[in-house]
C-alpha cells in the first residue's frame, strides 16, 4: 500500500548488457561525465541515463544480481538509507530475499525476460 503511488504505467527498457560496479557508481552521479576517453561506448556529458528524469523521479534498475533505486531529490527513499550524498539504495539480490521482503515492489520484475528472483537469476 505504501508504495502503490510508485506502482503504476511504467515504460520498461531492456538491454542484455550488465552493469559493472563502476557503471551503476557512475549513473548515480547526476549529470557528470565520465566516457569521454571510451569511445567504444554510448553516452557523453552524463545525460543518457539522466532523460530518465523527463519520465519519472524514481528510476530503477536490475541487473545481474544488484537492484537499483534512484531517487535524486530524497523524497521517497530516505527512510531506506537515501541521502543527497546517495540519492537511491542498492540491494545485492544474493543477500536479501526481495520477494520476500519487497514482495510489491519487485513482483512486477519476476518473470520478465527470464527474471527468476525467486531462485537468483536476474
Amino acid at each position: 500500500p505504501k508504495m502503490a503511488v510508485w506502482q503504476h504505467d511504467c515504460l520498461w527498457a531492456y538491454n542484455d548488457a550488465i552493469f559493472t560496479d563502476a557503471d551503476l557508481e557512475a549513473i548515480c552521479r547526476l549529470g557528470v561525465g565520465g566516457k569521454r576517453k571510451e569511445t567504444q561506448r554510448i553516452g557523453r556529458f552524463g545525460l543518457g541515463f539522466n532523460s530518465v528524469y523527463n519520465l519519472t523521479d524514481l528510476p530503477s534498475i536490475l541487473s545481474d544480481e544488484t537492484a537499483l533505486f534512484l531517487d535524486p531529490h530524497v523524497r521517497h527513499l530516505q527512510s531506506l538509507g537515501a541521502s543527497t550524498q546517495r540519492p537511491g539504495i542498492k540491494l545485492r539480490l544474493s543477500k536479501v530475499k526481495v520477494l520476500d521482503k519487497f514482495r510489491d515492489q519487485f513482483l512486477p520484475y519476476h518473470g520478465i525476460i527470464d527474471c527468476d528472483l525467486e531462485h537468483g537469476s536476474s
